[in-house]
C-alpha cells in the first residue's frame, strides 16, 4: 500500500481564487489569451536589459489599486510582488462572496516568482 492510500484524505472547498499573470489581472484577461493564442511575451520595461541576452518576458503589467481600505500613499509603499498578492487577494475574496468582511477560517495564498525581487533585496 502506498503512503498516499495510508494517509487521511480531507476534504478542501475552494471558496475563490484571484489570478495575476503577464496577460493582466484577472482570470477574464487570462482565458481571453488563452483562448485566443496570445502569449504575453513582450520587450522587458521593468529594468535594463541591454546587457543581456533576452530582451523580452512575460511581464505582470502595471497594477490598478483595488477598491477597499488601502489608500494610494499605502499602495506606493509596496513592492510589485505585494500589489499582486492584494490584487489577486481581492478577486478570490469577491469570488468567495467575502467583501471587506473578517474571516475565521484557514487561507491559502501561493505565488510563483512574484517576489523573487523582493527575496533578493531581504536576502541583501
Amino acid at each position: 500500500m502506498s503512503t498516499i492510500q495510508k494517509t487521511t484524505m480531507r476534504r478542501v472547498a475552494v471558496t475563490g481564487f484571484g489570478v495575476v499573470t503577464a496577460c493582466g489581472a484577472g482570470r477574464a484577461p487570462l482565458r481571453e489569451a488563452l483562448a485566443g493564442g496570445r502569449s504575453p511575451v513582450r520587450a522587458m520595461e521593468l529594468f535594463d536589459v541591454s546587457t543581456c541576452r533576452s530582451r523580452t518576458a512575460a511581464q505582470v503589467p502595471p497594477l490598478q489599486r483595488p477598491d477597499g481600505r488601502l489608500d494610494p500613499k499605502e499602495w506606493g509603499r509596496l513592492d510589485r510582488a505585494g500589489r499582486m498578492l492584494l490584487v489577486a487577494a481581492r478577486e478570490a475574496l469577491g469570488e468567495a462572496g467575502l467583501h471587506g468582511e473578517g474571516i475565521e477560517a484557514p487561507l491559502v495564498m501561493a505565488t510563483t516568482g512574484g517576489g523573487m525581487r523582493s527575496a533578493e533585496l531581504f536576502h541583501r
